[in-house]
Formats: structure tokens, sequence, C-alpha cells
């Protein structure tokens, strides 16, 4: 693709050589973890060897969704705007070097959250609350692509299937979950769910639908064929997102109101464990985005009133540590790739 091959490829390379010049051991060996401050408006780039957020960068307002190409090489982060003015904007940066590369305006669709990378890294997917709509950036070209309206209220979360066929789309203001045909570019079923339908996730086989009900303290899982409802589960006080564990044993939800995150055993379906996050302060810490390790064995969890970002060890499921991050810390995304140090 263009834009990696020329203007990834050229100030990856100058970067990293530079580095490796400059200082011999500029490669932390370690991941990186990606970070949405959208009370500071910044992109946050954690050294996890470390655990030191070693970059902040500028990114538009509210940056409340982050998502990193297949490769790790990028990562994407919305501008969903504040109560003042909507955003309408994607930010790209290089993860190993923490440069911004681009901004996407994406007018006339505003308030972009969720995003996904299209599994090509070419393609970029967004809802976006203020249109409606379910929108398809390439990322190359830097534009709109295409735009499906789900003819719901505040879309806002987006999931994808396995084989990236399907979307699906949670709408908090419709108390639904909208499936899109990606491929033939059009809703196919708009379903019904609970209070304020927010947070979505899809079972590593793509045969089940969790998505969580933040008004009714409730998770419901749905069969992908038929969008018959096969459980409610009971959660914490504000459920707002849901994450599935690589190995599909486990789900793990969000509570925002009560500071808790929710283990649920997927094939028994029941809450296994009840954990009470530490920010090691008083006050409410707000739960929020949730994001495993591709093995499986670390879980982190955006503390959005804390700055923070909780590190659960998924064997046991305790809490082993805090991140610091920026103010209003929210969206997380994971790159395998190291930082290039002292830039």
């Amino acid at each position: 693709m263009a834009l990696r091959q020329r203007t990834i490829g050229m100030c990856l390379a100058a970067a990293i050589g530079w580095a490796l010049v400059a200082f011999p051991s500029s490669f932390s060996g370690a991941q990186t973890l990606i970070v949405g401050n959208k009370l500071a408006d910044t992109a946050g780039f954690i050294d996890l060897a470390s655990g030191e957020m070693v970059y902040t960068r500028p990114t538009g307002t509210g940056p409340h969704e982050v998502a990193i190409s297949p490769d790790g090489n990028i990562a994407a982060v919305v501008s969903y705007g504040d109560g003042r003015q909507a955003g309408s904007s994607v930010s790209l940066f290089d993860v190993p070097t923490a440069t911004a590369l681009k901004v996407i305006d994406l007018s006339p669709h505003r308030r972009p959250h969720g995003i996904l990378w299209m599994p090509d890294g070419q393609r970029l997917l967004i809802t976006t609350e203020g249109s409606g709509s379910l929108i398809m950036v390439d990322t190359e070209e830097g534009e709109v692509i295409s735009a499906i309206k789900t003819g719901q209220k505040v879309s806002h979360m987006v999931a994808l299937s396995p084989d990236a066929s399907i979307a699906y789309v949670t709408n908090i203001g419709s108390d639904s979950i909208t499936v899109v045909d990606l491929e033939a570019g059009r809703v196919v079923e708009t379903v019904a769910a609970g209070k304020e339908t927010e947070g979505v996730a899809v079972s590593p086989d793509g045969k089940e639908l969790w998505v969580t009900n933040r008004d009714e303290d409730t998770v419901y899982i749905f069969d992908t064929e038929t969008f018959t409802r096969l459980a409610t589960i009971e959660t914490g006080s504000m459920p707002i997102r849901v994450a599935i564990s690589p190995d599909g044993k486990h789900a793990v939800v969000s509570n925002a109101r009560d500071g808790t995150i929710n283990v649920i055993d997927v094939a028994e379906r029941v809450v296994t464990k009840a954990l009470e996050l530490d920010s090691g302060s008083e006050g409410h810490s707000m739960p929020v985005t949730l994001l495993f390790s591709p093995d499986g064995s670390m879980l982190y969890v955006a503390l959005t009133n804390k700055a923070q970002i909780a590190r659960i060890e998924t064997e046991g499921w305790l809490q082993v540590g805090l991140l610091d991050a920026g103010e209003g810390s929210d969206g997380l995304g994971y790159s395998p790739l190291p930082l290039v140090m002292g830039r």
C-alpha cells in the first residue's frame, strides 16, 4: 500500500536508522500500549517494559477510541469532540516513532467513535453518532469511501465478525444492534436489545454476539445466525464495555458506575468474579475500555476518572499494577512493536 510504502516507510526507516546510530539500545524490546486521553486531547504511547508513557502527541478534540493496524505500525485515533463542538476527523500515527502521519477529514460525518481496522490494513470502519452512520475510510486516499445509515440513534461501538464480512453496531439511543453486511453495503438486521445498548464483542468462533445494556445492568448474548437471545447475565452498575479473551473462555465487563469488572465464564454463562479496581486513591475510577494482550495473559482496563490503566493478570484475575496515562484515559490499542526511544 502506498501509505506504508511512502509515508510510513520513509519516516520509520529514517527514525530507526537515526536511533540505532545514536542510541544502540534504543529499542525497548517490549510492546506498546496506545491510549486516547480524551480530556487532554492527546494520544499517549506507553512502553510496556518500563510502564512509562514515553510520548504524548496532540490529537483532535476528544480522542475517545483507538485502533491499531493489523501489522502494529499505525495507530488511528478518532476526534469525537466535546460538549461545545462535534469532532469530525481521525488522526494517524506511526507507532514506533510516535510520529503524526496525517489527519483525515470525515465531514460531513461527525462525532466519530467506534473504530476498527479492516484486515487489509488500509481501510478503517468508524461509527459516526452525528450522522447515524457506519463509514469506511481509505487511509491511503485519506477519504470516506462509503457510508451506511443505521437508522438508529447514537450509533456508538462496532465489532466485526471473524471474517470481517459483518459489522455489529450498538445504538445507545435506540436500545438496539444494527447488523451490517459490509460486502453488500447494507443493513440486514436491527436487533432489539436492552436499555442503552453500548458495549459489543463477538466470540472468536463468530457464533455469539455479546452486548452490554448500561441502563439495565445486563449482558445479552445473541446467536449470530438467528439473533435469538441465548442468555441474559446480570452485571455490576452501568456495564459499558465487554471483551472476550483470545481463547474464548472468558468475557469481561467493565462497570463504569461501581468501579468493578465482572469476569464471566463463557461456556457456563455465569459471573465467576467481581473485581473492585484499585486506583490507589479515593473516588470513582470509572473503568471503561478493556483490552486483552494477544496471548490473553493480561487485561488492561482504562480508569477514565483517574488518568490510569489497571493491569489485571488473568490467571487468578488479580490486579497487579497501574500505568499512568493522561486525563480522561479511555480508548486503548496494543502494538507488538517497540517504541524508538530518545527521539
